[in-house]
């Protein structure tokens, strides 16, 4: 991924100010932003590996922005290119992932709530013959403010 990579109080697209960076991994970083031209709500950006065509991008884009609806996926806002960088604005889901709150499943109804909502999302992905190659605890995070769980990080779906 080029370099310079954004650092907090940038604003990118002349929207979204960054507040600090979330997470890296081969094929993305993440980012927490403030929407400035929305009540300052606060969003994900995720800025994809350079490499990706165009189209490409806006096929997957496309692919995300339609699950988004369903339960259980973050919602997709907006999909842009800055520059020579792919970028998805999506809904920030608040709370720890599965590697984290597995240790807090105490009893039977949280287990079964936890994974029960995961399974329904992967039903939504099977439907709509998305493979998300990636499922894995820290892909999984439980929304501290819904009590639901959703599936993230589809950087290698297919």
């Amino acid at each position: 991924m080029a370099d310079p990579m954004y650092e907090p109080d940038d604003i990118v697209c002349e929207q979204y100010k960054v507040v600090r960076q979330l997470g890296a991994g081969g094929f993305a970083k993440t980012f927490l932003v403030q929407d400035t031209k929305c009540l300052d709500a606060i969003r994900v950006l995720k800025v994809l590996s350079s490499g990706m065509s165009p189209e490409l991008f806006e096929r997957e884009a496309r692919k995300l922005e339609s699950i988004g609806k369903a339960p259980g996926f973050p919602t997709l806002f907006a999909f842009m290119q800055d520059g020579d960088r792919f970028l998805l604005i999506m809904q920030y889901i608040e709370g720890p992932d599965l590697s984290e709150r597995v240790g807090q499943l105490r009893n039977l109804s949280d287990v079964v709530r936890f994974i029960s909502d995961a399974l329904d999302a992967l039903c939504v992905l099977q439907r709509n013959h998305i493979v998300h190659r990636d499922i894995k605890p820290s892909n999984l995070i439980h929304s501290v403010e819904e009590g639901k769980t959703y599936v993230v990080d589809f950087g290698i779906a297919k």
